[in-house]
């Protein structure tokens, strides 16, 4: 029999895990609070307020993708300050975000101006506008005012946002007003009140877990000790003092901008400019363009105008205030476009128009599709919407910036600008601009596809290429290691969706994965795959005695049932490891390839010839083999120019021009030697080779 000792011990350790214990977990969900920051509130109240927000953060799981919640905060007095946008990275940068926000410690409330803020600046300008998740405006205070809570009720409703408040009050009419506060919500079940910041963190927890959308609660699990974190897809690493890139800086310079705004802006831009690599030389340099705009527009100089940083940063701080009646930015962004065509001697290299602008363009019409327009434009057409899709169209990013007047409350609509690239000049404006130029500069050429989500905005330093071929697994792994690459892996369900979207066009099946079992354990590269890990065995699988290696067919998941050294006829995918990065060029093997006889082929970069093959004069070559001769392939602005040569020797002549080398060999097999991932900001090269299986 349990003594009375055990019982209260056991009664006590049941009170202490029901006190701990999360009452829900929340889905994807948007969540901006607006908290009172008001003199009356004092400093400690404030921090029990901020630890509250913590805790309540720890509902969800904060990050980038669809299933993912995002985060904002505001806090208000007699106005409104936005410690942070809707945040997507991790719970633990939300975390000491929201530790960081100031306590105003000033007089006055005004709620109305809490909730306008988090509608017009936070939900009004999310990205991307469609997502699916709920959008909750959470009220904190411990005030009543005379603000126009109701219209802001609506204002909120028209943007999808459901609020909420709870109201701290002294039971004897001092504090928050629960009638306020019902109109500012729009419902009193959403309405909690308190008498005490202590039980806040409680009621906080309790109102998202009723009003917030509900996420299955997944069965425990027990992680050993030692046990790696889950394996995640590469990112794109964020140097911005390494920008490569053509930018084209379009400003404002009409009335409808405070002059002080537009040196801050100007000036902002030219600090920026200052602290990366600009150059005329060819390499990983950036080269900058200068277009004020007023009544018309004036070309302060095109990409070739300036040869070092020193001299771009001068001139933009050289940049005058126009202040004309009208800005003219159709005639803004043509001038941008035609700088765009008149420098296109870096085909290889991203071309970013950046726009600063009081104007409204709505361009409604194009709002019909993220990924491409509803309505095709024409060379006639002439409003900036219509210039602005043809910059888009061409594979240049339009990044916008929208300001406005001193004093003005609302910042314009703009929506002519690229998806994910639309910013205002608010207290945030500086992260969110270098943020922007480091996903800017993480991109793949065409014909390549980047692995990245264009709904949710978030992109890898992954690129895919898809070809056709036959090889066993081993032939194609020591390829990939000839290149410094891997095979392909396959770290989360989005992954694995997404190589099934782009092969489905192509008609293939299947393809080899990176996964192998090496002495009974399987492993990505050399690192063992771990309980954390993304797994989507099929039915029955693995099966080792069958085969070490593993591929991926997207009907059943992953099998092991084919030996590693075995001819298959697949199709494969492939990225050959063109990152050009640094001034460095990666000397590329091509051994071992599908053939009945041990024939190599070798393209060494540094012999001068193929250097400047490479990157002098931005070609890339692609060598087709067939029976009885071959066929050179010449690409130069992603463009195919086809030369064809009946030599069957393998001359390595070098010719006055650059040229690639030739070879000739059996069967059919085609490479492409390209610049894939060009962005110098990813640190290692990676190299993602996939194999699709036409038939098991």
């Amino acid at each position: 029999m349990l003594s009375f000792l055990h019982l209260a011990s056991l009664y006590a350790l049941f009170i202490a895990l029901k006190a701990t214990q999360q009452e829900c977990i929340l889905g994807a969900v948007d969540l901006a609070f607006v908290i009172d920051g008001s003199q009356s509130v004092g400093v400690t109240n404030f921090q029990t307020t901020l630890d509250a927000i913590v805790h309540a953060t720890q509902l969800t799981n904060i990050g980038p993708l669809e299933k993912d919640s995002r985060v904002a905060l505001v806090v208000f007095d007699e106005t409104a300050h936005i410690e942070f946008g809707l945040m997507n990275t991790t719970n633990a940068d939300v975390e000491a975000a929201i530790r960081r926000s100031k306590y105003p410690n000033t007089n006055g409330v005004n709620i109305a101006a809490g909730m306008d803020a988090a509608t017009r600046k936070i939900f009004n300008h999310a990205y991307p506008p469609n997502r699916n998740a709920p959008k909750l405006l959470i009220i904190i205070t411990s005030n009543s005012d005379q603000s126009d809570v109701r219209a802001e009720n609506s204002l909120a409703r028209e943007v999808g946002a459901i609020p909420a408040a709870i109201g701290i009050h002294n039971g004897n009419g001092i504090g928050a007003s629960r009638e306020q506060l019902e109109i500012a919500t729009g419902d009193p079940k959403r309405v909690y009140t308190t008498t005490d910041y202590s039980s806040l963190d409680d009621i906080l927890q309790k109102l998202l877990c009723e009003i917030g959308p509900s996420s299955p609660v997944p069965p425990p699990t027990t992680v050993k000790p030692g046990n790696a974190p889950a394996k995640t897809a590469r990112g794109c690493d964020c140097d911005y003092y390494r920008t490569w890139m053509d930018l084209i800086f379009v400003f404002d310079s009409s009335l409808a901008i405070n002059r002080y705004d537009f040196y801050a802006v100007r000036n902002f831009i030219a600090s920026f400019v200052n602290k990366i690599p600009v150059s005329q030389k060819q390499g990983a340099y950036s080269r900058v363009g200068i277009i004020n705009v007023g009544d018309t527009a004036h070309v302060i100089g095109d990409l070739h105008a300036y040869a070092d940083s020193t001299t771009a940063y001068n001139a933009l701080r050289n940049l005058t205030y126009l202040g004309t009646p009208s800005t003219n930015l159709k005639e803004g962004l043509v001038a941008a476009q035609n700088m765009i065509a008149s420098a296109n001697d870096r085909p290889n290299v991203q071309k970013v128009v950046v726009v600063f602008t009081t104007k409204d363009e709505l361009c409604s019409y194009q709002q019909q599709t993220m990924k491409k327009l509803a309505v095709k434009l024409t060379a006639a057409d002439n409003n900036p919407c219509a210039v602005a899709s043809r910059i888009i169209e061409s594979g240049s990013i339009l990044l916008t910036v929208g300001m406005k007047f001193d004093g003005a409350l609302y910042f314009p609509q703009l929506n002519l600008g690229s998806q994910c690239f639309k910013l205002n000049f608010d207290e945030n404006f500086s992260y969110d601009f270098l943020n922007a130029m480091c996903k800017a500069n993480c991109y793949c050429l065409q014909p390549y596809v980047q692995y990245k989500r264009d709904e949710t905005c978030v992109e890898y330093g992954e690129c895919l290429y898809v070809h056709q071929g036959s090889m066993s697994h081993d032939v194609a792994k020591d390829t990939c290691l000839d290149y410094q690459g891997t095979l392909v892996d396959v770290f989360s369900a989005d992954k694995e969706a997404f190589i099934t979207e782009i092969q489905t066009p192509h008609l293939v099946s299947g393809s080899w994965l990176a996964l192998e079992a090496t002495n009974g354990v399987y492993q990505w590269n050399g690192e063992n795959i771990t309980p954390n890990d993304y797994t989507n065995w099929a039915p029955s699988q693995p099966q080792m005695t069958n085969g070490n290696c593993v591929a991926f067919e997207p009907k059943r998941g992953w099998i092991s049932k084919i030996m590693c050294g075995h001819y298959v006829d697949f199709q494969f995918w492939f990225i050959p490891n063109g990152l050009c990065s640094n001034e460095t060029v990666q000397n590329i093997r091509l051994n071992r390839l599908l053939s009945t006889q041990n024939v190599s082929l070798r393209a060494d970069a540094d012999s001068k010839s193929f250097r400047s093959c490479l990157i002098d004069e931005r070609r890339m070559c692609a060598v087709m083999w067939h029976e009885d001769h071959v066929k050179v392939k010449w690409l130069r602005d992603l463009r195919l120019r086809y030369r064809t040569t009946e030599r069957r020797s393998r001359s390595r002549s070098t010719h006055a021009r650059p040229t690639c080398h030739r070879w000739h060999i059996q069967h059919l097999c085609v490479f492409v030697l390209h610049r894939v991932l060009r962005s110098h900001m990813i640190g290692a090269s990676i190299l993602l080779l996939f194999f699709m299986f036409v038939d098991w």
